[in-house]
């Protein structure tokens, strides 16, 4: 490997070893030499200088009887979904549909399942972390899979991977072909309660962090389908918001239907949902 035309190190692999994310036994060119050899004849290919005198090292002949070897094959990695709740954590859930390969296919994989892992990275490519093993039949009362991750060093508009494998009872693990992308938020509430505008009074800059963000508001509170209409202090319907997704607050920028952007005064803010709760209340502006 060479950086900037500097070499760093020539032996790679030995100094570092194999990424995490390698997880299978064929990983060299060699490796996967004797892999196509033990598919074609359904033998173990011999070690160097260990072939019997006089012996071909392959006839087509020498095919396996059946004239397929199959290579047994992990238990495929579940479809996973994530989501945010209202208290701060997230959710891994995933159902059983992969339990049937055992039945179905029991003669091409490794072996009966045992277990899930779960796993959490900062980044696509890893490193991965383990999180937790799940042992196959414990199920929730829906029938899923779950798993919560109630890391607190995980914070809010954070951004991590999550992916889960099947792994038999050799120890035989799957891919992590269910590589899920998840930004933190707080979860939308059940039912709707109290809703915040924040910050309140907005002095000049709102506090939050990010390009255009300097006059931001955030309302908090939210269910996860409602309508959020701002008005001026006479009356004036000044912007609309439609929040629609599973998440606890939505921003706004203070830009009013005609681009005009807030002045000095105090406004009201009205939340109603599709089934007919209502929320009414106000906040400051100072600029």
């Amino acid at each position: 490997m060479s950086v900037a035309g500097e070499i760093v190190t020539e032996n790679y692999v030995e100094e570092y070893g194999i990424p995490d994310y390698v997880n299978s036994d064929v990983i060299y060119i060699n490796d996967v030499a004797h892999k196509a050899f033990e598919a074609y004849t359904g033998d173990k290919i011999p070690e160097p200088g260990k072939w019997p005198d006089n012996d071909p090292i392959i006839w087509p002949e020498r095919n396996h009887k059946d004239g397929v070897y199959r290579v047994p094959i992990p238990i495929p990695a579940p479809i996973i979904e994530t989501s945010n709740t209202d208290t701060g954590t997230v959710v891994i859930k995933w159902g059983s549909a992969v339990e049937e390969f055992e039945r179905i296919l029991s003669e091409y994989i490794s072996g009966p399942l045992a277990k899930f892992n779960v796993y959490r990275a900062d980044y696509k490519m890893g490193p991965w972390k383990l999180l937790q093993s799940v042992d196959v039949g414990s199920v929730e009362m829906d029938g899923n899979y779950k798993f919560i991750d109630s890391d607190k060093n995980f914070y809010v508009e954070e951004s991590k991977y999550y992916a889960v494998t099947s792994v038999d009872e050799y120890g035989n693990e799957s891919g992590k072909t269910n590589l899920t992308f998840h930004k933190k938020a707080i979860g939308s509430v059940v039912q709707m309660n109290k809703v915040y505008v924040v910050p309140n009074p907005f002095v000049i800059e709102s506090g939050f962090e990010g390009i255009g963000a300097e006059r931001m508001l955030g309302i908090y509170g939210l269910p996860a389908k409602c309508t959020i209409y701002i008005y001026s202090f006479a009356g004036q319907k000044l912007w609309t918001i439609e929040h629609d997704e599973p998440v606890y607050s939505n921003n706004w920028e203070q830009i009013t239907r005609n681009n005009q952007d807030l002045a000095t005064g105090v406004y009201f803010f009205v939340v109603v949902t599709p089934q007919g709760d209502k929320y009414t209340g106000k906040f400051m502006v100072i600029k």
